[in-house]
Parts: structure tokens; C-alpha cells; sequence
């Protein structure tokens, strides 16, 4: 069609005499140009086309900037209807030819020359559509004709539209013959459509000679309004795309991964395990905080359950245990046992009932060897000697103490000599051995735990927070909709101090609802999980590549971090994930096979596995994960209708292991891009675009494994 067009352009005044009868044009029509004038219309299509994209990027980015918006790499997709990786492969185009210059989180602005083309641009724009218009042709189509005519009309052909315009000659019947010719020209022939096209122009070019209107010509014509396909944009998963590597200072063994997880929360990794009821409980919690990282405790528990959970992390380990669970001096042996299993700790202080002064302290050391259930506290306790220290002492006073004494437990008083906390030998050596776990202010290891919407959800929320959660989970299928909206609406206004997680959403307007409503952070990923079919079952979805590259770009507008959740099955993904604007990622599979990780390992055919299925199956929604894909009022079982499957992984060991590899992996990202800190890593890096060819090629290939390695797997 570009062709075609230019020709007619190149050719518009000769063939404009040719119709007027010129004498001297009728005595001289060669059947072909000479070889000159025919590939210097040739150098002139292939400019054009080359700078088609360039001044339609540089005019949408000055029609933006003039309209008081910013020119955000998510607007510019939406505009132009192409991919957010499209636009961003243009951008370093155009600022590598001067046009644009781009700074982190501001959107894109044009150079002294950008503004100067788009200037010229929107001129010979105007001229253009101004002669259609004036020709008869309707305005919607005016305009979208000159879009495409506007880069390849010559300046002499625009010298003879201005012309026109200013003397009248479009009045003139002659001008609707030429125009006549114009839509023989514009027309793309070819395609299934070829013959419909071709009636179409004929009937347009007689309808024109004739002298006839044509503003009704052109209705349902494709080639003269909007495709259908504008509404189809393109969207890439992670195995479509590479980090360009770059010039770098920074080997990964110098390199930052600290992220914001929240508002106000910062994790040492940026690692999340997911909600999932074969991935996170109380162990798992644990040892991510230990690790660096969160764990989300899932809510297919009893809101008791799902709360105890949430204790025992917050008491496992911490600077001091504050409001240590107490006993009094009456109690029984029995009594005391169950305590101490219920809550896994080995020692309890002992306190005066009425007056909670500390009297004593009780251990494993006292009542291991004691057989009568029926015994009492006080006949066993040791009350001589007890070694304390007051409320505020600071960690090296405290452990000279418990080195002074050979004791492992420090208790610690007030001014009233009642027992406000414990400190203990074991806290310090997980301090000295985790030195990158995650702590809240009084020194206890973060918990994060999953809550849905409505007043169950609400009232499992008001549990959590009495139990001690630092962050809670909104976990939904879709974030975009109104419960979900209300219920961090509601949660917000129950502790303004409670950081809240919200999603899962996969479009920027999505995540500028959630933040609005008050979520600290966003969760991001419609289908993309190794056991979910959300996707297939609904039909609904975003590559996961493309759905945390356009919504990060709302999250980092208002300053709120964002979470990759699904899709990461290697340590490249999360590179690609972070690099495309996500602060944490959350991993499920990689973990549902470790030690920590809920339920029993089984033998399948001689290997050893562990269980891993969605929240989204039959047996996880029926245990209660229903709400999470609003089909909580289905009371039969038969009539749920699942988004995701059931399942077995290979059985991983300590999880330890597998984060050490995920860590090592994104460190390695970060050196080959240059990037000191995943902030760099999120502004600079650049991306490409591979084939299957490119993909096969990434994996490896021409080789038998013989001894496979930790951090590798190809399904």
C-alpha cells in the first residue's frame, strides 16, 4: 500500500495534467521511467518507511506532553496499540538517535531536535488532513488516512496541497477525478478480501467522477477504518524474552539484593513463598524470615489455626521473648508438658498469680525425670538463685549473664519484679547464624499471613493482628473488583500500622484501584503458576512478562513496591522479573518440595516427592480455599469449578539449598547488567526479544547430562 501510494504522490502533478489533457504529457508516455527516476522513488519509499515510526513516536510523545500528561512508556502502548516491550525497544531507538531523553520514573520527554520533528510532523499532519477533508472525505477518516499518507507525501506535493487549499481548486470537478485515482492507489490489493476491495474502489472512483458526495462511501470499509485487531495486543511470558547484558564494575559477590516489600517493610531478599497450603505454614515462615525473605502463612486453616501459626513464628525467635507464656505455682506436671508442646518452648517462668511477680522458673531440665502428672509446679520449679535482669539491659550485658551463670535462659523484670520477658542462649546463636533474618522491632522474626474479603475474611484479619502478623494478605483470583477493593478498604481502617498486600490484578488500573483503597503493596499474576488453569478454564490472563512490565510502571508511579507472583521457575526469571519492574517475586513450586514446606514425603517409582497442588484444585477449595475464586456459597463439592490441579515435585531437601541457588542466580543477573542494586537492575535493564531457535538454544543442547546441577532443570 506504501508503495502504491507513493507512487501516485511522486507522479500526482503529471497525472493530474494527464486527466486536464496537457498536449505536451499526451505526446510523451513512456511505459516504464528511466532506471534513475524509478530507484530514486525507491530510495525515497525506504526513507520513508525508516522514519515512520520515529515521527509517529515523536508526535504521540509531543501531543502527550502538550496536553499537560506525562509521556509514560504504558500510555504510549495504549495509544499506539502495540506492547509495552515494543515501545520500550523504540525509546532506546530514539534516544540513541537524539529525539527523546528518558528519566526513572518521570516518562519519557523530547530533545531540542524531538521537539523541532514533532513540530513538522504535526504541520504536514494538518496540511494533509485538511485536503482530504476538503476533497469531501469524512473527518474520522480524514484523519486516519493521514496518519499513513503524511510520511510519504513529498514537499513538493505538499507545496501543490497548499496551493490548492488556498486558491479552491479542490472545487473543481478535475480535483475528484484525482481523488478518484487516490483510492485506487490507497487500496491494498491483495488478500482474501481482493475482489469486495476492488469493487469497492471502482465504485468509489465513478461515484467521484461523477461529481457525487462520498462522506458515505466509505462506510464498513476496512481499509478506511478502524481494524478489529486494535483491540489485540501482543504480551510476552518469561521464556520470550533475554536481559541484554552490559558494561559492568560489579562482580555479584559486591552486588545488593535488599528490596522493599511494602511502605515501611524491607526484606534482606526479595524472595516471597506463596500462601499455598503445600508451601507455607509456621516452619516455612520461619525459615524464609530466617533466610531473609517472608513467608505467607495460607488460610486454609481454622482463623484459630492460621493465628497459632502466626505465634509460633513471632516466638521462635527474637531479641527478647516479650509476655512469655507464664505458669502458676499450682499447676500440675501435666499441665506444664502440655504448655510446653503446645507451644514448643522448653522453659516457663513461674509468677505469683494475683501479682505476677516472677517466683521461679521452670525447665526441661526439672521435669524430665518427674513421673507424678499430678505434681505440682511449685515442688519442682527452681526458685533459689534465679538470675534476672531489668527491663531496657542491653544485648552484652545480657550475655555476660548467661555466660557468668552457665544459664540459657535470662529472665528479665520491671520495677515491680514481675516477668516482662525472657532472653535466651538459642536466640543469640540464630542471631549469629541468620544474620540476614527479617525482624520486627522487638527483635521477633516478620510472618506475613493470607486473608480473603467479606466478614470471614474481616473477622480472620482481626485474629491475625492480635497474634502478631506483620503483613496481611489479600489473596484473591481477581484484585480488580469490588470486594476486594472494600476489604482493604476495611482492613486499612482496623490497623493503620498492619502493612496490607493486595491482588492479584494483571493490568496498571487494577493496581491504581488496589493503592487507592490503601494496599502497601501489589500482587501481581493472573494464571501464570505451574498448577493453575485459570487461563485455560476462564480464558482470562497476561503472560506474566508483560503483565508485571506495564504494572509496575503504575506501582513505581505512586511510590508503591510490587510483587511477581507465578511463572518463576528459574533464577533468570526472577532477573527478568525484577529488571521488568517487580520488587519481590513469589515462588511456589521452587519450595513445595522442600523439608519445611507442609506434608509427608512418598515414594512414586523409587524417587521421593511431596504433594503440591493450587489453591485453585478441587481438594484445596473444598478445604476451604473456595472464596479465593469467589465460589464461596457453593456448598457442593461437585458443582465447584476448579482453576488449577493437583500434583507431586520431586522432594528438594532443605530449602536453605534452593534459595542459596535463586540468590546466587539474580546476583549473577545483576552483575552481567551492571547493576550494583536491584533499583538498578529495575531502571536499566534492556531486554530482547528470542525465538523458539533462541530459546532451544538458551537450554542445553547437543549434550547428554550426566551429573545434573542444583540450579538447572529442563521439563
Amino acid at each position: 500500500m506504501k508503495m502504491l501510494l507513493l507512487r501516485f504522490l511522486i507522479r500526482y502533478s503529471s497525472l493530474t495534467m494527464l486527466l486536464r489533457g496537457d498536449p505536451q504529457l499526451k505526446e510523451r508516455q513512456p511505459v516504464m521511467p528511466d532506471v534513475e527516476s524509478q530507484s530514486e522513488g525507491f530510495r525515497h519509499a525506504r526513507e520513508a518507511r525508516r522514519n515512520v515510526l520515529i515521527e509517529d513516536y515523536v508526535e504521540l510523545i509531543d501531543d502527550l506532553l502538550t496536553e499537560g500528561q506525562e509521556a509514560r512508556q504504558v500510555d504510549i502502548a495504549d495509544r499506539l496499540g502495540v506492547s509495552q516491550p515494543t515501545v520500550a525497544k523504540m525509546l532506546v531507538r530514539l534516544e540513541a538517535e537524539g529525539f527523546v531523553t528518558r528519566k526513572p520514573y518521570r516518562g519519557v520527554f523530547l530533545t531540542e531536535a524531538g521537539i523541532a520533528l514533532a513540530e513538522t510532523v504535526r504541520a504536514r499532519h494538518q496540511l494533509v488532513e485538511e485536503f482530504l477533508l476538503a476533497l469531501g472525505v469524512d473527518a474520522v477518516t480524514a484523519r486516519l488516512d493521514a496518519e499513513g499518507m503524511e510520511h510519504f507525501v513529498s514537499d513538493a506535493t505538499l507545496e501543490a496541497f497548499r496551493r490548492a487549499l488556498k486558491t479552491g481548486e479542490h472545487s473543481n470537478r478535475s480535483n475528484f477525478k484525482n481523488l478518484s485515482i487516490l483510492c485506487l492507489f490507497l487500496l491494498p490489493l491483495g488478500g482474501q478480501d481482493h475482489k469486495r476491495k476492488r469493487q469497492w474502489s471502482v465504485t468509489c472512483g465513478d461515484t467521484l467522477l461523477s461529481g457525487a458526495p462520498n462522506r458515505n462511501l466509505v462506510k464498513g470499509s476496512r481499509c478506511m477504518t478502524s481494524s478489529p485487531y486494535s483491540r489485540v495486543t501482543e504480551a510476552l511470558a518469561f521464556d520470550d524474552v533475554l536481559v541484554v547484558p552490559a558494561a559492568s564494575e560489579v562482580v555479584p559477590n559486591q552486588t545488593s539484593v535488599r528490596t522493599r516489600l511494602t511502605r515501611s517493610i524491607e526484606l534482606n531478599i526479595p524472595l516471597v513463598s506463596a500462601a499455598m497450603d503445600t508451601v507455607t505454614e509456621d516452619q516455612m515462615a520461619i525459615a524464609m524470615a530466617q533466610q531473609g525473605g517472608l513467608g505467607v502463612i495460607h488460610k486454609n486453616l481454622t482463623p484459630e489455626e492460621q493465628a497459632e501459626h502466626v505465634r509460633r513464628v513471632k516466638r521462635f525467635e527474637s531479641g527478647m521473648v516479650v509476655n512469655p507464656v507464664t505458669v502458676g505455682p499450682d499447676q500440675t506436671l501435666a499441665e506444664v508438658r502440655e504448655i510446653m508442646q503446645r507451644n514448643g518452648i522448653s522453659g516457663l517462668p513461674v509468677v505469683e498469680p494475683d501479682t505476677q511477680k516472677l517466683i521461679g522458673i521452670i525447665t526441661n531440665r526439672d521435669v524430665r525425670f518427674a513421673v507424678d502428672p499430678n505434681q505440682r509446679v511449685s515442688e519442682l520449679m527452681t526458685h533459689d538463685g534465679l538470675v534476672t535482669v531489668r527491663d531496657g539491659a542491653d544485648p552484652d550485658t545480657a550475655r555476660q549473664l548467661l555466660h557468668k551463670h552457665r544459664i540459657e535462659k535470662l529472665l528479665v523484670v520491671d520495677e515491680a519484679d514481675r516477668c516482662v520477658g525472657i532472653i535466651t542462649v538459642k536466640d543469640m546463636d540464630k542471631a549469629v547464624a541468620y544474620p540476614l533474618a527479617i525482624k520486627d522491632s522487638l527483635g521477633r522474626l516478620r510472618c506475613a499471613a493470607a486473608t480473603g474479603v467479606g466478614d470471614d475474611g474481616f473477622n480472620r484479619a482481626k485474629l491475625l493482628v492480635e497474634a502478631g502478623v506483620d503483613v496481611l494478605v489479600v489473596d484473591t483470583a481477581h484484585g480488580h473488583s469490588s470486594g476486594v477493593l472494600r476489604a482493604v478498604e476495611r482492613l486499612k481502617a482496623l490497623d493503620s500500622n498492619i502493612q496490607i498486600v493486595a491482588g492479584n490484578v494483571a493490568t496498571p488500573e487494577a493496581a491504581r484501584a488496589l493503592i487507592a483503597s490503601g494496599a502497601d503493596c501489589v500482587k501481581i499474576g493472573i494464571g501464570p503458576g505451574s498448577i493453575c488453569t485459570t487461563r485455560i478454564v476462564a480464558g482470562v490472563g497476561v503472560p506474566q512478562f508483560s503483565a508485571v512490565l506495564e504494572t509496575s510502571v503504575a506501582c513505581r508511579e505512586l511510590n508503591v513496591p510490587c510483587i511477581a507472583d507465578g511463572g518463576i521457575r528459574t533464577s533468570g526469571d526472577i532477573v527478568k522479573a525484577i529488571g521488568a519492574g517487580a520488587n519481590v517475586v513469589m515462588v511456589g513450586s521452587l519450595l513445595a518440595g522442600t523439608e519445611e514446606a507442609p506434608g509427608e514425603v512418598f515414594l512414586y517409582q523409587g524417587r521421593s516427592y511431596k504433594s503440591y497442588r493450587g489453591m485453585g484444585s478441587l481438594g484445596a477449595m473444598a478445604r476451604g480455599s473456595a472464596d479465593r475464586y469467589f465460589q464461596q456459597e457453593v456448598r457442593d463439592s461437585l458443582k465447584l469449578v476448579p482453576e488449577g490441579i493437583e500434583g507431586r515435585v520431586a522432594y528438594k531437601g532443605g530449602m536453605a539449598a534452593v534459595i542459596h541457588q535463586l540468590v546466587g542466580g539474580l546476583k549473577a543477573g545483576m552483575g552481567y547488567t551492571g547493576s550494583p542494586e536491584l533499583k538498578d537492575l529495575q531502571q536499566n535493564a534492556r531486554f530482547r526479544r528470542i525465538t523458539g531457535a533462541g530459546l532451544r538454544e538458551s537450554h542445553v543442547h547437543d549434550v547428554s547430562i550426566t551429573r545434573e546441577a542444583p540450579n538447572y532443570r529442563r521439563d
